[in-house]
């Protein structure tokens, strides 16, 4: 596993991938915690802007429940939030899109689903940047599993940060 620290930032992303600040309140918070931490690592990068970038993995094509794949794409890197003596640790790692339109679902993996998989934000509708080399989805919502990973001090279908998908970023 390798860390970045926080004094580290990338001022620009040149690669496909995500570009998302999860939610600047919930960064915040944990920022303004004596103990609180914010570690990315395995590919991930902590932006200027305090939004995080996870690249697109291309070796590996996301399955869908059939034989085939469903057109997902799965993304490298990871983020940890941690504080509270250890009360509070949330990792964000394994980040998939799947689904198409309204359906589109980001999932992280989870040891703990059998599956492996958790679905954490159903993405809404995406609307592609001006250059066309993005898609942004302007208000990706918490599911109830989401939910569950905040102990419900987000609500299933609290609204997170917009998240920014680079397809084409030349």
């Amino acid at each position: 596993m390798t860390a970045q620290s926080l004094s580290t930032t990338i001022p620009v992303v040149t690669q496909a991938g995500i570009r998302w600040s999860v939610k600047a309140s919930f960064t915040a918070y944990i920022e303004k915690m004596r103990d609180g931490n914010i570690t990315v690592f395995d590919g991930a990068i902590r932006l200027d802007d305090g939004s995080f970038f996870f690249p697109v993995q291309k070796e590996a094509a996301v399955q869908n429940s059939g034989s085939g794949t469903d057109g997902g794409l799965r993304f490298a890197g990871a983020v940890q939030f941690t504080g509270h003596g250890g009360m509070l640790a949330l990792i964000l790692e394994g980040l998939e899109i799947t689904g198409e339109g309204d359906q589109s679902i980001l999932s992280i993996a989870d040891a703990y689903s059998p599956e492996g998989r958790l679905p954490f934000m159903t993405l809404g509708e995406r609307e592609s940047t001006s250059d066309g080399h993005a898609f942004v989805y302007s208000s990706p919502t918490l599911t109830e599993e989401g939910a569950d990973l905040y102990f419900e001090n987000y609500r299933p279908g609290t609204e997170f940060d917009a998240l920014t998908l680079s397809i084409d970023p030349s």
